[in-house]
């Protein structure tokens, strides 16, 4: 766990003395994701790679909206990423050498990355169901647009990650206090589900 944060440091040092910023400005950069071979992150609202080293920082995205949460595909030569182009927040992937982002999801509703299934197919929240359930879900799509978007087992869920077999799945639950005055959580439970049944056993819970 400390080498990936060292590596993310040298890469804060090393895009110090790459730009040019004022004594006023603060460099933030934001939500590293890591390779074996490269790092990327945000900066600025715009999805940036560099080596693992942290050395030949590029920047991959130039669209006026924003880039966020940039992930590595489990080979490493795609970036998917959510991006809010045009005003509505849906997930994209281009190749890490660069070039124009693909468009993977097209739901009026918002749509953001959680993660690769594998190297063909990202995983996302959705509040597309908000008509029937007031809470988000997590769905698939493949990023060929071979097969159509699909829900996964979960009916609630905001974040989640698959076992490495594919077979269960750990997941956050997020229930919403009744205190209407101030929206709160309320409990966030981590749950793991079998992917051909609804049942669940809870295994964390915080208030």
């Amino acid at each position: 766990m400390l080498k990936p944060k060292l590596r993310f440091l040298g890469l804060v040092m090393a895009l110090s003395g790459a730009f040019s910023v004022e004594a006023q400005e603060t460099l933030l950069l934001r939500s590293p994701s890591i390779s074996a071979e490269n790092i990327a992150f945000v900066y600025g609202g715009d999805i940036w790679i560099s080596d693992k080293s942290g050395a030949n920082p590029r920047r991959l995205t130039t669209n006026p909206g924003v880039e966020q949460n940039p992930i590595f595909s489990p080979d490493g030569k795609q970036i998917a990423f959510t991006g809010n182009y045009d005003g509505n927040t849906d997930v994209y992937v281009m190749p890490i050498e660069g070039g124009e982002p693909k468009r993977i999801t097209f739901h009026p509703a918002s749509d953001v990355l959680r993660g690769w299934l594998n190297n063909n197919e990202v995983y996302y929240t959705t509040t597309r169901e908000y008509n029937y359930a007031l809470s988000p879900r997590l769905y698939s799509s493949s990023v060929t647009g071979l097969t159509l978007d699909k829900s996964l087992p979960m009916p609630e869920a905001y974040q989640g990650s698959p076992s490495k077999d594919g077979r269960y799945w750990a997941y956050i639950k997020i229930q919403i206090l009744r205190n209407v005055t101030v929206l709160l959580l309320s409990a966030i439970e981590a749950v793991v589900c079998h992917p051909f049944g609804f049942s669940t056993q809870r295994v964390i819970k915080s208030k």
